[in-house]
């Protein structure tokens, strides 16, 4: 806590981001509520090197029709940096080389109201918005859009391991899987 948050966690913020006690998860949480211009960013400093093949975000998006994006910087296994733009806004798939815009509308709208691990397979998504014969190599950034409430982003080696206890979400919220 303190007088900024979010220079602990390395962390860009655009727009109405705080940073509060949430008492259902009993932890402290980003709310991210905005404009499209909002905008929680992890790796603006420099890269971050990940290379698990599996991030997970630990979410609340708000009822209702609100839009919800990440943003995820990518390079693949060759050394090219790529872009991939997740959102609920989006109604189809559309990729270039090096930038793709994927939908998330079914996947996260039924998850809305209520807190869910959404499990990201990085390399799968690398292979589905920019083609079956790029390989995922490093996740060098991360940008949370409006609208959503955050209390983690954490990486596992690949999508089959169990949720480590530290991050476990409190069991009286009756977290779902994404």
């Amino acid at each position: 806590s303190g007088k900024d948050p979010a220079k602990r966690y390395r962390l860009t913020t655009t727009g109405a981001i705080r940073r509060g006690f949430d008492s259902n998860t009993k932890g402290y949480v980003w709310n991210v509520d905005g404009g499209a211009a909002t905008r929680l960013s992890l790796g603006k400093s420099g890269p971050l090197g990940i290379v698990h093949n599996c991030i997970v975000f630990q979410l609340a998006l708000p009822t209702g029709q609100r839009a919800f994006a990440v943003e995820l910087l990518v390079t693949d296994a060759a050394g090219n940096r790529r872009r991939a733009l997740l959102s609920t806004a989006f109604a189809a798939l559309s990729s270039t080389p090096l930038h793709a815009q994927v939908p998330l509308g079914s996947v996260l709208n039924e998850s809305r109201g209520t807190w869910f691990n959404w499990r990201l397979n990085l390399a799968d998504l690398t292979r589905l918005a920019f083609g079956p014969t790029v390989d995922f190599g490093t996740l060098d950034g991360i940008s949370v859009g409006p609208s959503c409430k955050l209390r983690a982003i954490f990486s596992l080696r690949d999508a089959t391991v169990a949720i480590p206890s530290a991050y476990q979400l409190p069991s009286v919220l009756a977290a779902r899987e994404a």
